[in-house]
């Protein structure tokens, strides 16, 4: 399996834990800090995070390890402008509750954001780990 597979794999399986949580929570009946509409931040989570390590993956098998850095903040900086755009069109076409929909907000963000970083450091540890003389 090629490394982009492996990443949507791997964004899947973290979407299902995020899933697994929400869906846990509501079990242990605290539905009072989990908003109902936390499915579309979810979904386009998901979406985003897919998109990111792609972009992240394409410039890691370049191999152009100066250009990495840039592409990681250029990525995390795009997540958060989607991310903020995204906040806007949904408070403009109305929203109850708003504080606990931006607590999930952002436990989900953080939590794409933290896997992000994780698997930018696996895969600039694997590429460094490469050139090493055995």
């Amino acid at each position: 399996m090629n490394i982009l597979a492996q990443q949507f794999v791997r964004i899947l399986i973290l979407t299902a834990v995020i899933v697994g949580l929400i869906l846990g929570l509501g079990a242990l009946g605290l539905e009072s800090i989990i908003h109902d509409d936390i499915w579309p931040i979810v979904i386009f989570s998901a979406l985003v995070g897919v998109g990111v390590a792609f972009v992240n993956m394409y410039f890691v098998k370049k191999g152009s390890q100066l250009g990495l850095v840039n592409v990681f903040l250029a990525t995390t900086a795009f997540r958060m402008l989607l991310s903020i755009i995204f906040i806007t069109v949904i408070f403009y076409l109305g929203l109850e509750n708003q504080l606990v929909w931006i607590g999930d907000f952002f436990v989900v963000y953080l939590f794409y954001l933290v896997f992000e970083i994780y698997t930018i450091m696996s895969n600039l540890r694997a590429i460094s780990n490469e050139g090493d003389p055995q």
